[in-house]
């Protein structure tokens, strides 16, 4: 079956990243028209309930106005900690048309509703896109 989990503020859902959490479907995505970075987590496998969370979000929804929308979360990934089980998000964000950064997201818990957010990489136009998180055998 195909769920509908949030349709409220369209454009919504262009940039998507889905994982396994706790063996429940976490999906986080971008609320283009807000400029929300978003999360949500299945209560049961069949997503028959849900939480979301915002985790990141720039200020105003005219906050870029290059843009027609602002590129803020986009080109996503998400993992799970091997230590904790809570999710790792990974996700550029376009500063300007000449700098970006790539952040990653560190779930304190299973539905990312606190998170601590740190930028990994800061430079040109394209900095930190399309990155993704790994883990080593020492972690």
């Amino acid at each position: 079956d195909i769920k509908v989990l949030d349709d409220k503020n369209p454009p919504t859902g262009r940039y998507t990243a889905a994982a396994l959490v706790g063996g429940h479907p976490f999906v986080m995505y971008v609320n283009q028209k807000l400029n929300h970075l978003r999360t949500i987590r299945c209560n049961d496998p069949l997503c028959v309930s849900w939480t979301g969370a915002y985790v990141d979000t720039i200020s105003g929804p005219h906050s870029c106005p290059q843009y027609p929308f602002c590129p803020y979360g986009v080109f996503p990934f998400v993992t799970t900690s091997p230590f904790t089980g809570y999710p790792i998000l990974s996700y550029f964000n376009e500063t300007s048309k000449t700098s970006g950064s790539g952040k990653v997201a560190q779930c304190a818990n299973v539905d990312c509703t606190q998170s601590v957010i740190q930028d990994t990489v800061t430079g040109p136009d394209g900095w930190g896109r399309d990155s993704c998180v790994a883990f080593g055998r020492q972690g």
